[in-house]
């Protein structure tokens, strides 16, 4: 079995999923998983790199709304 199967595997597995929809597997590497449902992938919220990511998108956001409106 290919690492690949194995990560399909434990991804698919609904104890990662959070309401249905949220993706959080502190020992998966992946910053990126295919949905559950429909088409598209999601972010591995067990990543702490995500987290500062989603923080910075929001930061930047906000400066723009203060600045720029």
């Amino acid at each position: 079995m290919g690492i690949r199967r194995e990560r399909k595997i434990v991804q698919k597995d609904d104890h990662y999923w959070k309401l249905g929809i949220f993706y959080f597997n502190r020992s998966d590497s992946a910053l990126f998983v295919e949905k559950r449902f429909g088409i598209g992938w999601t972010v591995n919220l067990g990543r702490p790199i995500v987290w500062i990511i989603l923080f910075v998108v929001l930061a930047l956001a906000g400066i723009k709304q203060f600045f720029f409106s």
